[in-house]
C-alpha cells in the first residue's frame, strides 16, 4: 500500500495517522488514545480501527490497553486488518523496476539470515508477494509483502525465549524508556525491523489479510509458483 505524503484524514496530516496508527498494532487503545473524537470517528467509518466488547471478559485474548482513560470500562478498538496494512504503508516515490528487483534479492537474503540466526526469538514462516510488483509496469508502487512468523523453538522453549527477549529489551539501554507494550512486542517486532532494513520500499502485511484473497500472488518462502 503506498499513502500520499499531502493527504490529510481528519485535518490531521496522513503521516500523523500512520504513525498513530503504527504505535498501537497487537494492542488495544482507549478513546483517549486519539485525542481527537473526530479523527476517532472517520477512522472507524474508513474501516482501519473496529471496536472491542465492552465486557472485558469477552476479549478474544489477554492485550496490552494503552490510552488514558478508564481501562476497565472501555470500549476498546484495535486495528482491522485494513488499519494493520494502512499503519505500514509506504509514502515513498515508486521504484524503478531494477531497484526494486534488487530490494527484493537483498530483503529474501536478510530472511535467510533471520532463519538461520538463534539472536532472533522467530523466525520466518511464510512470504508471499503480491501487488504491483507482479504487474509488467516500469514502475512500483512499494512491495508488498505478507509475511509470516513463528516461534523458532517448540514447546516450552518458546515461553522461556520469550521472557527472555522481553527481558534484554528491559536491560537494553536504548530500549529502558520504551512502554510495556512495545517491551512485549519487541521479540517480532525485532524480527520485522531487520527484514524492512530501514527501506521505505516494503509494504508488510498479515498472511491472513482479506487483501490476498482472489489476487495474483507468488509465495517467495517457501518457494512455489504464482497463484491467483
Amino acid at each position: 500500500m503506498r499513502i500520499d505524503p499531502r493527504d490529510k484524514i481528519a485535518g490531521v496530516p496522513v503521516m500523523k495517522v500512520r504513525d498513530l496508527l503504527l504505535r498501537f498494532m497487537g494492542a488495544t487503545v482507549v478513546a483517549g488514545y486519539f485525542r481527537d473524537a473526530g479523527l476517532l470517528e472517520v477512522l472507524l467509518a474508513k474501516g482501519l480501527v473496529g471496536t472491542l466488547y465492552r465486557d472485558p471478559t469477552q476479549l478474544r485474548e489477554p492485550r496490552v490497553v494503552i490510552g488514558p482513560g478508564d481501562h476497565a470500562v472501555g470500549p476498546w478498538y484495535e486495528l482491522t486488518d485494513e488499519g494493520n496494512g494502512f499503519a505500514q504503508a509506504s509514502a515513498a516515490a515508486p521504484l524503478r523496476r531494477a531497484t526494486a528487483e534488487r530490494k527484493l534479492r537483498e530483503f529474501m537474503a536478510r530472511v535467510e539470515q533471520v532463519n538461520q540466526s538463534e539472536e532472533f526469538a522467530y523466525r520466518v514462516k511464510r512470504v508471499v508477494l503480491f501487488g504491483s510488483y507482479l504487474t509488467d509496469a516500469e514502475r512500483v508502487n512499494d512491495i508488498d509483502l505478507a509475511v509470516e512468523l513463528a516461534p523458532r523453538w517448540d514447546g516450552f522453549d518458546v515461553g522461556i525465549q520469550y521472557r527472555k527477549e522481553q527481558e534484554r529489551v528491559r536491560l537494553a539501554p536504548r530500549h529502558r524508556t520504551r512502554n510495556a507494550l512495545a517491551v512485549e512486542q519487541w521479540p517480532w517486532r525485532e524480527v520485522f525491523l531487520f527484514l524492512k532494513a530501514r527501506s521505505r520500499a516494503f509494504s508488510f502485511h498479515g498472511i491472513q489479510d482479506p487483501i490476498l484473497h482472489g489476487i495474483a500472488k507468488r509465495v517467495l518462502y517457501p518457494p512455489e509458483e504464482v497463484t491467483s
